[in-house]
């Protein structure tokens, strides 16, 4: 029957549906007892509950077998509790952690500047090492020191490039992809007469462009100019050839390290860096070198030079 009402009410107007709904009563079916039926009651819900008589969700039903797998989850869990809080509460691990991170690590080294300089607390009263070793003041001494301390030590390694690779990428790019070799590494002492050699050709106040990767001789020729009091300035090598012009004229730079594979790059700007007098290469590690060793400049087609 409630079926049939429900039906017939839902094909009668808006009006004679709500004359309907105040006319309609239903018992809870908890407590048998009567109240008035909404529409939203009798369009929805043929049978009604008091919200006082509702009780939550009806819970799943669960074997036998995955409650005795639980219970003894839960058990094991507690035992874990257990075992691990007894030596908590004996040795007051727990509080370690946080006793350590609440510690005062730093102080400021004028006291009520909280603005100013802060310093270890060990430190605070105590006088800091100014330099690494004794006597040792500058870059070029550190050097030195560690050249003649660690002379049979390897200093510099490099992995040589046994064969390059063609990947394609895509339709029109290709990837150069190379396959290296073992380390072969060069010692202190080794790597400190390059640095001397290099030092023999600078002179106090230069300024030296270094337009080259990161490799050994880079490394060798920053020290060599840091050394013997040479400026040095950095460039990158993804820059093109007019940003290391402006870079050039800018700094009055004398001399350019950099690698074979940009001759070609540095010969168009060549014209345009009156104050370029001296030019270094390194050969190129990605490809066969087409240029001799230690050939003068003006031999080749930089004849500004």
């Amino acid at each position: 029957m409630n079926r049939l009402l429900v039906g017939s009410i839902q094909r009668l107007p808006q009006s004679l549906l709500t004359q309907a709904s105040l006319r309609t009563t239903s018992r809870c079916s908890v407590c048998a007892s009567y109240r008035r039926k909404t529409a939203h009651d009798l369009i929805n819900d043929s049978d009604v509950t008091h919200k006082k008589h509702y009780y939550g969700p009806i819970q799943p039903k669960i074997s036998t077998p995955s409650k005795l797998a639980l219970i003894a989850i839960e058990k094991l869990c507690k035992i874990c509790d257990i075992v691990t809080l007894l030596p908590n509460k004996l040795f007051n691990t727990s509080a370690k952690p946080i006793e350590a991170s609440r510690a005062i690590r730093s102080i400021t080294v004028e006291a009520g500047n909280k603005a100013g300089l802060y310093r270890h607390q060990d430190t605070i009263f105590a006088n800091l090492h100014a330099t690494p070793f004794e006597n040792v003041h500058n870059i070029k001494e550190y050097w030195e020191h560690c050249a003649k301390e660690y002379s049979s030590r390897d200093a510099l390694g490099r992995r040589d490039i046994i064969n390059l690779y063609q990947h394609a990428h895509g339709e029109n790019k290709e990837i150069q992809v190379c396959e290296f070799g073992v380390y072969r590494w060069k010692r202190y002492d080794q790597a400190n007469k390059e640095v001397i050699s290099l030092r023999k050709g600078l002179e106090l106040g230069d300024k030296i462009v270094i337009y080259a990767e990161t490799r050994q001789e880079r490394i060798t020729t920053s020290i060599a100019a840091v050394s013997e009091g040479v400026v040095v300035v950095t460039a990158y090598p993804t820059l093109g050839h007019q940003a290391l012009g402006e870079i050039i004229n800018d700094t009055q730079a004398k001399v350019l390290v950099a690698s074979e594979s940009s001759y070609e790059l540095l010969e168009g700007i060549i014209s345009n860096v009156p104050s370029l007098k001296h030019g270094v290469f390194f050969k190129d590690r990605f490809r066969k070198s087409e240029i001799q060793v230690n050939v003068d400049l003006s031999q080749l087609r930089f004849k500004e030079l």
